[in-house]
């Protein structure tokens, strides 16, 4: 379910997460997240609850899902200064982080784990400047080839050859 979510496959994770039978605080929160994920507000904020009422749920996780709930269509520049830092310690926080488009603060990757930096920077849906940083932390921890660093670093979206002044 974790690296799923890490690889953006959501419906595969969240398919996961629904025919799961464990009733403990973690599964609780991956199913807030899968219901955050989806639009479904109410349904997370119940599976919060009762995940709270089991154990500890990650903090950031309610944090996070609170803040896709008020989350306008159009976000002002203030709503966004309201948006959590962006958190990528683990699938649900990498998921909700992305989907939230929160930003991505210096602690942020100074505190990214190498395997996870590595999923982020072969996704093509996250933004250049995380593929970027992901793939430079994966590299210097030897988990990435040069080659695939490389790919990285592609512009988004490829850019188009302008053709030459005969039609070519």
């Amino acid at each position: 379910t974790e690296l799923s979510l890490i690889r953006g496959n959501l419906a595969s994770a969240c398919s996961s997460v629904r025919s799961a039978s464990q009733s403990t605080p973690y599964m609780f929160a991956a199913r807030a997240t899968c219901f955050a994920l989806e639009g479904n507000f109410s349904s997370a904020n119940l599976a919060l609850e009762l995940g709270a009422e089991m154990g500890n749920i990650d903090p950031w996780v309610v944090t996070a899902i609170g803040a896709l709930q008020t989350l306008p269509a159009e976000p002002t520049p203030r709503d966004l200064r309201r948006l959590p830092s962006a958190n990528f310690t683990s699938g649900l926080s990498t998921a909700l982080s992305l989907a939230g488009s929160f930003p991505v603060s210096d602690a942020t990757l100074e505190a990214m784990n190498p395997g996870i930096a590595l999923e982020l920077a072969q996704r093509s849906d996250t933004s250049r400047a995380l593929r970027i940083n992901s793939a430079d932390i994966a590299a210097y921890a030897g988990l990435m080839s040069v080659d695939a660093r490389r790919r990285a670093y592609r512009t988004d979206p490829v850019p188009t050859v302008p053709p030459n002044e005969d039609g070519t």
